[in-house]
């Protein structure tokens, strides 16, 4: 089964038009049966962090299939979201990102993993 680890802190870049640049950068593991075998898709979803109930501020973005190669690969997964999608309160926002990982010719079930927090007042 693949595996997540490794996430960077996301990062964030402000663009033109109310827009932000989202990133993160993680690992993806796989033992060398998966490596010889199997073809993986992995995608991203932008999340705010509340105290009582997070917010899903997109669906997953960035689905890209990709056929590892080596036991461990460094993936960076990118998205744009608008400045009036991240404002969900006033003041700062807590931002983090989940990562889903599949293999993609079993269908099985994806590996999810959450990134650390940033913090953004878009």
């Amino acid at each position: 089964m693949p595996n997540i680890t490794s996430i960077q802190p996301p990062t964030a870049q402000k663009l033109a038009g109310n827009q932000w640049r989202l990133s993160v950068t993680y690992t993806a593991t796989f033992s060398a049966f998966e490596v010889a075998n199997f073809n993986f898709r992995d995608a991203i979803q932008v999340w705010e962090d509340d105290p009582f109930d997070d917010d899903r501020l997109t669906g997953w973005r960035n689905d890209a299939n990709f056929n590892p190669g080596a036991a461990s690969v460094v993936r960076t997964k990118t998205t744009t979201v608008s400045g009036d999608t991240l404002d969900t309160e006033l003041g700062g926002e807590e931002i983090f990102m989940k990562i889903r990982l599949f293999n993609v010719d079993l269908n099985t079930p994806p590996v999810v993993k959450t990134s650390s927090n940033i913090n953004l007042a878009p």
